[in-house]
Parts: C-alpha cells; structure tokens; sequence
C-alpha cells in the first residue's frame, strides 16, 4: 500500500467553494484514473485565520503501471510525463523550462470543472471535457 499525501495551503476566504469543489470535482475525477482506491480529506489544526490547510491523503496499491515521469539526470528535476516511443502525447511541465516566459499555453481541457478563482490567458481554446 502506498499513501500519496498532499498538503493544500488555500486562503480562508474560499473555503467553503474550494471544499466542495474538491469533494464535488477534483478529488472523483483523480479516484477516476484508477490510480488510487481512495482518497482521506483532512484540514490541519494550526491553521492561521488567514490561510488554511489541508491534508490528502491518496492510497493506491502499487505505483507500477500507473504513469511514466521523465527526469533531468543532471539535476533530478521532472521534465515530462509520458512514455517515449509509446505516447504520442506528452506533458511538458513548466518548471522544467528555462524560461518559463516561452512557455504559451493553447488549449484548457476540463473547462467546466474550473474554479472561479482559476484565471486563464487570454486567446486559450477551452473544451468543457477532454477533447477527442
């Protein structure tokens, strides 16, 4: 059993909205992939009145199988997700471009489960669910 836990920090004005949109959206569609079993919700005690936080906790089985993560094997940082030779699409992670200012976003998938508080760049096509 693996336990992947993410540790969310969210201003304490959007509590209520960004709760239900995890319980509601985000947190079914990740159990959706079949890469976890379930998923454990928690806000931390400590929290300041301003910004709180909270605890997820995803458990899956076993990594193996689930996706491909591609590394610098200089520095170990994460380039892209996706199997060379195999995908024949794959994600580019910003972070790992050395000027992120190059980096233009086209397209929005999953539109119709955005936040409000999400912005998008002007001129980015959007589709309500995956494209296809």
């Amino acid at each position: 059993m693996i336990i992947y836990s993410v540790t969310i920090a969210i201003q304490a004005g959007i509590e209520t909205e960004w709760v239900e949109w995890m319980n509601k959206v985000h947190v079914p569609d990740v159990l959706q992939t079949g890469c976890f079993e379930e998923c454990k919700f928690y806000r931390v005690l400590g929290s300041t009145d301003d910004e709180l936080t909270y605890l997820l906790q995803y458990r899956c089985p076993s990594l193996r199988g689930v996706s491909v993560r591609n590394f610098c094997p200089t520095c170990g940082g994460l380039v892209f997700g996706g199997d060379v030779g195999v995908d024949d699409q794959h994600t580019v992670y910003a972070g790992a471009l050395d000027d992120p200012s190059l980096f233009e976003p086209k397209i929005a998938i999953f539109e119709r489960d955005r936040p409000c508080w999400v912005a998008l760049p002007p001129g980015v096509t959007t589709f309500e669910t995956m494209p296809g």
